[in-house]
Order: structure tokens, then C-alpha cells, then sequence
């Protein structure tokens, strides 16, 4: 059976599941195994992927092969205008 984990994520400056105006998105991210990756550029050279998109707040990930392992988690607001990554949450794990 795969695992399942379930992310929560909240702005940390209102507390809310709601992302600010200027949001386009959150983007979710993840890294099994291995060190603990310090920031996003961090977790992608360290063979990290974008996972998918979080729905008002909430993400579910299954992973067939990571039972047993440590998993990084790091979700990145993506600006609409210039749909790049503005801001970047704390590696959860």
C-alpha cells in the first residue's frame, strides 16, 4: 500500500488557506530521501520534483516507493503575471 501524506498549507503572514490576490498558485514540491534540502534550488539539485498544484490549501501525495523514507516537502507561491516563484514555504518533513 502506498504511502499517504496530507499537507496543510496556510499563508503564514494571515493564517489563511487563501493565497493572497496576487497568486496565481501553489505549486507543491518534493524530495525522497537523501539531505534535507535547504530551499527549492536546494531540493531539485538534489533530484527534488514538482509534485502538483495545492487546491485551496490541501494536498494529498501517495508514494508507492516511499515507505520508509524521509520526504521534503517545500510549496512556492507562483506570481500571475510573471508565472515564476515568488515565495517559498520552510522544507516540511
Amino acid at each position: 500500500m502506498p504511502e499517504k501524506h496530507f499537507l496543510h498549507i496556510h499563508n503564514d503572514v494571515t493564517g489563511s488557506v487563501v493565497k493572497p490576490a496576487t497568486i496565481l498558485r501553489v505549486d507543491v514540491y518534493a524530495q525522497i530521501g537523501g539531505t534535507k534540502p535547504n530551499d527549492l534550488a536546494d531540493l531539485l539539485a538534489n533530484g527534488g520534483k514538482f509534485l502538483a498544484t495545492a487546491v485551496r490549501g490541501k494536498f494529498i501525495s501517495n508514494f508507492p516507493d516511499g515507505k520508509g523514507k524521509e520526504i521534503f516537502y517545500i510549496a512556492v507561491y507562483v506570481d500571475k503575471k510573471t508565472l515564476k516563484p515568488v515565495r517559498q514555504s520552510m522544507v516540511a518533513d
